[in-house]
């Protein structure tokens, strides 16, 4: 059986923001919503929801090891927002061995730019430009 911990933590973060009465779409850039912040790619589904619950004026994250591989660090004591990846892929089965598409899920914790140092992004000035 698939593990429900992706789920739950997504579900267990969007009750608590609702419950603090957060407005993920209201904020303070113009730039359309959470992104990653080197590939500039929006986050979409509920991903978006769940980064637009943060509490950050920066609309940019990426995972740790994206922010290592940048020349940054997290700042001590910063904790990451869990966001899912899932597609359809092939697989075999093994007992009849038939081909069929099956869902594949998988997590990431991610990171607000503001949870970390070192990395050489320029500010946004124009809220509706990231760079």
């Amino acid at each position: 059986m698939a593990s429900t911990i992706p789920y739950e933590k997504i579900t267990n973060t969007l009750i608590e923001a609702l419950e603090n009465c957060q407005i993920p779409w209201h904020k303070p850039w113009k730039c359309g919503g959470p992104m990653n912040a080197f590939s500039k790619r929006a986050y979409k589904g509920i991903n978006s929801i769940v980064l637009g619950f943060a509490r950050f004026s920066d609309p940019r994250w990426a995972t740790f090891k994206q922010i290592a591989e940048h020349g940054g660090s997290v700042k001590k004591g910063q904790k990451s927002t869990p966001i899912v990846f899932w597609a359809f892929v092939d697989a075999e089965d093994k007992a009849t061995g038939e081909k069929r598409r099956v869902p594949f899920l998988k997590y990431f914790n991610v990171f607000n730019v503001e949870q970390t140092e070192g990395l050489n992004l320029k500010l946004i000035t124009d809220l509706g430009n990231a760079h």
